[in-house]
């Protein structure tokens, strides 16, 4: 059997890294060897790419490097190829042309990216459905002979495209939490003035203080599946927080018989916060055919709350 094993003393070739221009003088150059030397890329990035046109004019009079098929997946992409340092101009083609050819692939082949832009091409693929590509492009020398390297820097994976799904769901999410608070205001502003001063917001609760003691305030709460009201007690100390806290809960018989019904005093251990909170709905911001009882339950707790409750807080000091 042959020995293949790299022994200690053996003199093992130094590779020396050097720029393309070492092998090719122009990136037209380099351009037209990749098209006849697709392999060498497809070999790096695990791809079927074959080349259909080289140098394809854009409507506008733009040109496109190279114009691939993926064999396997059988999509079409484009290779824009750039001897320099990542650009914005370079950046903005690759979008451009890939969007004007309804590409489902997109490589861009660099000398050096740019840290701001591996971000940009790592957002694509999560923002979008289509794959974006940033690889570089350097020689390599090994007993005075070069060869082309590849490098992939920034490519489409399973997790980038879970990551802008989240995304997308949570961007989603925000903008009716905005509708739904902006509906919930218009029928809290009818009851009362507590929340007069109050914008719509893209998060899961609004809060307002009215309560005459800075950190406590009374707050909106929805969910997918639940809303309700509550009292947020966070002042800059947690000693003077539980000390608000245990002069309402000494009045809790009182207060939930004014508000008409129990509440959840919560003294929240190992934080430094305390709330009493009410939860009036088992459904929430999913179920829309249901907001308007959902809102109406809402506003009508926090009426009840703030009468029950309002001048008690006042009068804590």
């Amino acid at each position: 059997m042959t020995d293949t094993s790299i022994h200690p003393h053996m003199d093992v070739p130094k590779a020396i890294r050097k720029t393309p221009n070492a092998i090719w003088e122009k990136e037209l150059e380099f351009t037209e060897w990749l098209d006849e030397n697709i392999d060498r890329l497809n070999e790096t990035l695990g791809t079927s790419f074959t080349v259909t046109t080289r140098e394809k004019q854009t409507p506008t009079g733009f040109q496109i490097d190279l114009v691939v098929e993926d064999e396997d997946e059988r999509k079409d992409g484009i290779i824009e190829c750039q001897f320099g340092s990542s650009d914005h101009d370079h950046l903005g083609k690759l979008i451009t042309y890939s969007t004007a050819f309804d590409a489902d692939i997109a490589v861009w082949v660099v000398r050096e990216p740019r840290y701001e832009h591996e971000k940009a091409v790592q957002w694509l693929n999560e923002s979008s459905d289509k794959d974006f590509y940033l690889v570089t492009i350097e020689t390599v020398e090994v007993n005075g002979s070069e060869a082309p390297l590849f490098t992939p820097i920034s490519t489409p994976s399973p997790v980038a495209k879970d990551i802008g799904d989240e995304r997308a769901d949570a961007s989603e999410r925000e903008l009716l939490q905005e509708q739904f608070w902006e509906e919930l205001l218009k029928k809290s502003n009818d009851r009362f003035t507590l929340f007069k001063t109050i914008s719509p917001k893209q998060q899961g609760w609004l809060g307002k203080g009215g309560t005459g003691i800075g950190g406590v305030a009374y707050t909106y709460l929805i969910q997918n599946d639940r809303a309700g009201v509550e009292l947020y007690i966070d002042s800059d100390s947690g000693e003077r927080n539980e000390k608000i806290f245990d002069a309402l809960r000494n009045q809790a018989a009182e207060i939930e018989d004014e508000f008409g019904s129990e509440l959840d005093w919560q003294k929240l251990e190992n934080k430094r916060a305390c709330r009493i909170q009410k939860e009036v709905a088992d459904s929430g911001l999913r179920d829309k055919e249901e907001w308007n009882r959902i809102q109406e339950e809402m506003v009508d707790a926090m009426v009840r709350f703030e009468n029950a409750i309002g001048e008690r807080v006042r009068d804590i000091s």
